[in-house]
């Protein structure tokens, strides 16, 4: 069915201004006479035809500026926006507002809210979580750091990581009524490379790069140590130099500590 927005029939139009003062909106009727009546009209035909409704011509009445949200309603939306880490949804949003004010705002007029208050689309990105007692021992360590200039300008950070291949950014950008664009083949397993490398006070080392799949043992990291690191650690300062690293096992372990 395709969605009627010509003259509206004097029952359709008697019907649409009943469900108006019953308090439905545009949407709501629409959806309401394609379910009663099986018959797909347009939302603007039943806004224009309200407005003409209430507004006939020759009448010298005119609508008025936009009623004031008020500064309650914003309250509540910056506090639930906030307490909920960003992720609430417009839906809940609504809801909520209906609950405290008793009043049904729209979802775009809350939109508007949320975007007043500073409130941005952004996103996700995730980083690593650290427990209590390390923060006060990592705390601790850059203190030091701050304090002994000396050793921090000959201390070599290093450590690896893990790189995923053909990985496809959450948020872009489509041409309307061409959904298949959104539309990114992915494997189920990609590819996944190893990379470890330094840093330091007067630069970074050579990376090196290894295939995903590879174990990083210790026997592993001595054997990329002498081939990355070392010699760029050497060459910078004399072989007077400390290589810091993290407590993972490889890095631990008595294997290397040998």
């Amino acid at each position: 069915m395709r969605p009627y927005s010509g003259h509206y029939s004097p029952y359709t139009c008697k019907r649409i201004w009943q469900l108006h003062v019953n308090g439905l909106r545009p949407s709501e009727i629409a959806e309401t006479i394609r379910i009663e009546e099986k018959r797909v009209v347009n939302v603007q035909g039943i806004r224009r035809l309200l407005h003409r409704l209430r507004f006939p011509k020759g009448s010298k009445v005119k609508p008025g500026p936009k009623a004031k949200v008020p500064v309650a309603v914003f309250s509540i939306v910056d506090k639930a926006v906030e307490n909920s880490n960003g992720e609430i949804t417009l839906l809940y949003l609504r809801n909520l507002l209906l609950k405290e004010t008793g009043i049904k705002y729209g979802l775009m007029t809350i939109s508007r809210i949320r975007r007043k208050l500073g409130w941005v689309a952004a996103n996700a990105k995730y980083c690593q979580m650290v427990r209590d007692v390390n923060k006060v021992k990592r705390l601790e360590f850059v203190r030091n750091l701050q304090d002994n200039l000396h050793i921090l300008r000959r201390t070599v950070f290093t450590d690896e990581c893990t790189v995923q291949l053909d990985n496809c950014r959450k948020r872009f950008y489509i041409r309307r009524g061409q959904a298949f664009m959104r539309l990114r083949s992915r494997a189920k397993h990609p590819i996944t490379v190893n990379i470890y490398g330094g840093i330091s006070w007067k630069g970074r080392s050579p990376l090196a790069i290894l295939p995903g799949k590879l174990r990083f043992d210790s026997q592993k990291y001595c054997e990329i140590l002498p081939a990355t690191v070392i010699p760029f650690a050497k060459k910078l300062f004399n072989s007077a130099y400390i290589l810091q690293s993290d407590s993972a096992p490889c890095h631990t372990s008595k294997f290397t500590m040998k």
